[in-house]
């Protein structure tokens, strides 16, 4: 299947939502199953966003990244153009394959339209 970045990170929050709830034994084996496989694309998905941010970073004196409330400081007069880079990078589709799910299987849990707007490229009606 073809995934936007961002439409994966947005799955993957689904599935994590869905990985908390008491489900019927086949529905939490599928999702544990999602789960898995994207918990490895979101590592590599992240791991490559750090790659991606860190030339627009500040730096300490040893050369390591300057991070404030967790969030990493922006070298201010490269904001824009770190702006329309991740912009890029979360637009750029991925392959990824899951087990799908069927929309019969979803039926016995409340979703939320947001949840279900994640979960509709695995969903089979």
């Amino acid at each position: 299947m073809e995934f936007k970045i961002v439409e994966v990170l947005d799955l993957n929050k689904a599935i994590n939502e869905l990985a908390d709830m008491k489900l019927n034994t086949i529905l939490a084996y599928k999702i544990a199953r999602i789960r898995k496989k994207l918990q490895e694309e979101v590592t590599t998905i992240e791991e490559n966003r750090t790659q991606l941010i860190m030339p627009y970073i500040k730096k300490d004196e040893n050369n390591e990244p300057i991070i404030d409330n967790g969030i990493y400081e922006v070298i201010e007069e490269t904001r824009k153009e770190l702006t329309d880079k991740l912009n890029e990078f979360f637009g750029t589709e991925i392959k990824v394959e899951l087990p799908t799910l069927q929309l019969k299987e979803l039926e016995s849990i409340e979703l939320t339209p947001k949840q279900i707007e994640a979960l509709m490229k695995i969903i089979e009606e």
